[in-house]
């Protein structure tokens, strides 16, 4: 009975941590990488393969069924351990080779984890009929299956983050080997070198969990080339702050490993972002920031002493806390979430323009780029509808549209679905040294003249005359037909993958 016993509660945990590793590996790809339902459906397709890889190899094994299963324990326990962290390390030192190498690490683990079930349905079949014993594996593995998939996202990785959740699920195979290494000790021969090479994993994964905070830190300053100043994780993403030594006092946030600004010249892309809007709206009062939680955008805003209200939109109660704390950050935007003019809402941005039934005079939406299908829906032609009635009559919203240079379809894309929502449209770009020539879109209901503007608030770089020549594009930067983009066909993140590919297809 405590055989048997054994085996059932071996089902149910290395279900639980063979779904953990799956969770684990995606959200690791999707961090460095976007796109998560790219990256979530290629981990889950790839790992059912190689697991019913690993379901067929199983028919193999004859003899010993105990003893391959716990030396499979011993190796999953070292491999699932450490996958984070050498996949973080992979990606710092030689990011072309992170794919490659993330499908490997997929295919090892689902092949290992594919035998399991099998092998423990055999040995369970033992102590009773077939019927019993497949009945009660494959219930224990849905049900250790749901506990992972519920315990993932709302305790372990919120408190435990990539690099311990991974040990802690390493820590769990281990602890298969030793409830079976007992149990079963006279079907096993090789018994002490189970014993010893499960000793030394654990003591690996003891010294991984210890030092996972240095560990981490070690990592992100080689992603990021730089010293890391402050990190964050929250259960929408992970957001670092680091300071160059290139460039002294150069401040740069990083989401999911992407730069979202440098304190170099972020002065560039707020001024053009909030002041031509502002200078078309010159009485306006009610404004309506969606994105922007680090309150360079709201700064820029707050030099216009007639705006009564300000209203901030962003997901991730994280990043407002850091931008209204964090003494780097704070320096940065002037304390301006602080003001008593600012209202912060933690919502979804689609869903707040859904709900909320106010009127601004000025939108501006500062999200991230499109390249996620998460984030495409906010550049669709169903959200500058809900933009459209939330606006004034006399009111204007912009957004950022990322590079026309760099990706022309997605920039003209957000341009085209604009439109089709019913705007009158006027295209714009700026350069900005830490990305390049920068694009936005200005948004009416009613036709406005560009070469009408005066920049009347202080600024640093935008002036009457640069901020007309921002509606001025090249030759080689017209207008390029495309489809609009809807909600439910987002074929923005097409045209925005394979456009940067152009220019980078080593994603490095």
């Amino acid at each position: 009975r405590k055989r048997a016993a054994a085996v059932l509660v071996s089902i149910f945990l290395i279900a639980l941590c063979g779904i953990i590793y799956e969770l684990l590996l995606g959200t690791t790809a999707t961090y460095l990488l976007g796109n998560s339902i790219k990256q979530f459906s290629f981990t889950l397709g790839l790992f059912l393969a190689a697991m019913g890889i690993g379901s067929y190899i199983s028919r193999f094994i004859e003899a010993h069924l105990m003893e391959w299963f716990l030396w499979l324990e011993v190796l999953l326990s070292l491999a699932g351990g450490i996958s984070t962290l050498l996949l973080l390390s992979v990606f710092a030192w030689y990011r072309p080779a992170f794919q490659p190498f993330l499908f490997f690490w997929l295919m090892g683990l689902g092949i290992c984890i594919g035998m399991e079930i099998p092998i423990l349905t055999r040995i369970l079949n033992q102590f009773g009929n077939l019927r019993m014993a497949i009945a009660d594996a494959l219930s224990l593995d849905y049900i250790g299956g749901l506990v992972a998939s519920l315990a993932f996202p709302l305790i372990l990785f919120p408190s435990l983050g990539l690099l311990r959740t991974a040990v802690l699920a390493g820590s769990i195979n281990l602890i298969v080997v030793l409830l079976n290494l007992r149990l079963f000790q006279a079907q096993v021969a090789r018994y002490r070198a189970i014993a010893i090479s499960a000793t030394a994993v654990g003591l690996i994964l003891v010294g991984v969990f210890l030092r996972a905070g240095w560990l981490m830190g070690w990592v992100e300053e080689r992603v990021f080339r730089a010293t890391v100043v402050h990190a964050l994780r929250s259960p929408y993403q992970k957001c670092v702050l680091t300071k160059s030594g290139d460039q002294p006092g150069e401040l740069r946030m990083w989401i999911n490993g992407k730069l979202q600004f440098s304190s170099l010249d972020e002065h560039r892309y707020h001024e053009a972002l909030v002041h031509p809007a502002m200078s078309m709206v010159p009485e306006a009062r009610r404004i309506l920031i969606l994105g922007g939680g680090d309150g360079l955008a709201a700064r820029e805003l707050l030099k216009y002493p007639q705006i009564e209200t300000i209203v901030l939109v962003d997901l991730d109660p994280a990043i407002t806390d850091m931008a209204k704390s964090h003494p780097l950050m704070t320096a940065l935007n002037q304390h301006a979430l602080s003001d008593p003019r600012m209202r912060i809402e933690h919502a979804d941005a689609y869903v707040f323009l859904e709900q909320n039934q106010e009127h601004f005079d000025v939108i501006l939406a500062d999200l991230p780029d499109p390249g996620m299908h998460e984030l495409s829906r906010l550049y669709s032609v169903e959200a500058y509808n809900l933009m459209s009635r939330r606006l004034d009559p006399e009111g204007v919203l912009v957004t950022q549209a990322t590079s026309p240079m760099f990706s022309p379809r997605a920039y003209w894309c957000i341009a085209t679905s604009m439109e089709v929502a019913g705007l009158h449209i006027y295209p714009y770009q700026n350069d900005i040294p830490s990305f390049g020539p920068w694009g936005f879109v200005l948004g009416s209901h009613r036709l406005r003249d560009p070469q009408q503007l005066e920049i009347l608030e202080d600024t640093r770089y935008l002036s009457s005359q640069v901020a007309r020549n921002l509606f001025v594009f090249p030759k080689d930067q017209q207008r390029v037909e495309v489809t609009e983009n809807r909600w439910l066909q987002p074929k923005i993140v097409k045209y925005y993958e394979e456009d940067w590919k152009r220019w980078n297809p080593s994603g490095s």
